[in-house]
């Protein structure tokens, strides 16, 4: 189907009116989530700012890689799921076991949900 120029006016149209209108409203407060495999990744709650910001004193985040998986680890909880973060031993032990049960997915999989998350 090969849309008109007039079809592509009436469609955006229709998308402004949903944008806009009274109820549309909610839709802007929930939280980005994204599903991968059995995971669901979550846009980040000043709680889990906090947590990152608390935890990544102990890391080498400025290692890339390092930095991508304490980032991802925390996106795949809800922040009151995550370890405390003065518990440092459990936060390498849990992040271990996060890296290996997503072993079976690409970084660029990763990625993607990280970056539409954030």
């Amino acid at each position: 189907m090969k849309l008109t120029c007039k079809d592509i006016i009436r469609l955006n149209a229709l998308g402004v009116k949903a944008e806009k209108g009274r109820s549309s409203v909610s839709f802007y407060a929930l939280p980005r989530c994204c599903f991968l495999g059995d995971f669901c990744f979550r846009e980040p709650t000043i709680g889990h700012e906090v947590w990152y910001d608390d935890v990544s004193r102990e890391f080498e985040v400025n290692d890339n890689v390092t930095e991508f998986f304490l980032n991802a680890f925390m996106l795949s909880r809800e922040v009151d799921e995550l370890p405390k973060s003065t518990n440092i031993p459990e936060v390498k032990y849990q992040l271990d076991k996060f890296i290996k049960s997503i072993s079976s997915f690409t970084m660029r999989q990763i990625m993607h949900v990280v970056s539409y998350c954030t």
